[in-house]
C-alpha cells in the first residue's frame, strides 16, 4: 500500500529579506520572526544572499538547517531590487513582506499585519515604526 506524501501548508506570507554583509545583524532580524506569536506555519522566510562576502551567506544556510520555515537562495552580488527581485520569484505565500536584515519586527506583527490584509484588501501596505 502506497503511503501519501503530505506536503506542508502553503505559507500566507513570504518574507524576503535580502542579505548582503549584515552578519553583526542577521541574527536578530530573523529571531524577530522566528518568535512570532499565533503564525505556526503560516509564513516562510526566503534569505536572499546577494553575494555577501563576511560570512552572512554561512549563517544564512545554517538557520535553514535550523528552521524549516526558512529557505536560502545564493546569488551572485547584484544588488538590492535583484535580490528582491529573486525572492519575488521564489515566494510561495500569497503576500509578500519585505524585511531589511539589520531591522527587526516587533512580537505580533505578522499576525497584525495579516489580519489588516484580510480586512482591507489593497495592492499595497506601508507599515510604520
Amino acid at each position: 500500500m502506497k503511503t501519501k506524501k503530505v506536503y506542508p501548508m502553503k505559507p500566507e506570507i513570504s518574507i524576503i529579506i535580502p542579505v548582503y554583509n549584515v552578519r553583526n545583524y542577521l541574527e536578530q532580524c530573523v529571531q524577530s520572526i522566528l518568535r512570532q506569536s499565533g503564525m505556526k506555519d503560516r509564513y516562510e522566510i526566503l534569505l536572499i544572499d546577494d553575494g555577501s562576502t563576511d560570512g552572512s551567506g554561512q549563517l544564512c544556510d545554517d538557520f535553514k538547517i535550523r528552521y524549516p520555515v526558512i529557505r536560502v537562495i545564493h546569488q551572485k552580488n547584484a544588488g538590492l531590487g535583484a535580490a528582491r527581485n529573486t525572492g519575488i520569484k521564489n515566494a510561495a505565500g500569497d503576500f509578500l513582506l519585505f524585511v531589511d536584515a539589520d531591522d527587526f519586527i516587533c512580537r505580533n506583527s505578522l499576525a497584525s499585519i495579516l489580519t489588516e490584509a484580510v480586512t482591507y484588501p489593497a495592492d499595497l501596505y506601508f507599515l510604520n515604526s
